[in-house]
């Protein structure tokens, strides 16, 4: 996913759709935490742990000279929370209190264990300096409603292709 900056400017309100259809496939954005301007200000380069007051619920935000990523504070093994991985020298990864499994949080790949599964990334949304944390329902629409693959007809896709000579002749 890609990182969003304070220079991508949207707006939105507390539960809005994403897409607008009758269709199953549509996705349903909701409001998870929002960060006034003051506060986004306070946001160190590294991981921020927020708490949103209304709901007691965590949520980190890592923020470089890229951007900010955001996801819930929930490891996906089996939801435990993270804290600060003391053993970090990059500043970069947090631990599960449950099962010590480690989240590098810049790119939401879990490294203990190694190659195992991507964070689920919440959607930053700016809006005049302050920012929302958005979660998109469901993620991945497309697999919400999957279609049977079915077989390609004789003739239905053509695929071509063309060379190119760098030369110039």
């Amino acid at each position: 996913m890609k990182r969003s900056s304070q220079g991508e400017q949207n707006s939105s309100s507390k539960h809005h759709q994403v897409q607008k259809s009758s269709s199953p496939m549509a996705q349903i954005a909701k409001e998870l935490l929002t960060l006034d301007a003051e506060a986004v200000l306070t946001l160190k380069n590294g991981i921020n742990f927020k708490k949103n007051p209304e709901d007691g619920k965590c949520y980190i935000i890592y923020k470089d000279e890229e951007g900010v990523r955001a996801c819930k504070n929930q490891c996906k093994h089996q939801g435990g929370l993270f804290i600060k991985d003391i053993e970090d020298i990059d500043g970069r990864t947090v631990r599960c209190t449950k099962h010590n499994w480690k989240l590098n949080v810049s790119n939401m790949q879990y490294v203990n264990p190694p190659q195992s599964f991507m964070q689920d990334e919440l959607v930053v949304v700016w809006n005049d300096g302050s920012l929302q944390l958005m979660e998109l329902n469901p993620p991945d629409p497309w697999l919400a409603d999957p279609k049977v693959q079915e077989d390609l007809e004789p003739g239905e896709v053509t695929v071509g292709f063309q060379l190119f000579s760098s030369d110039s002749q």
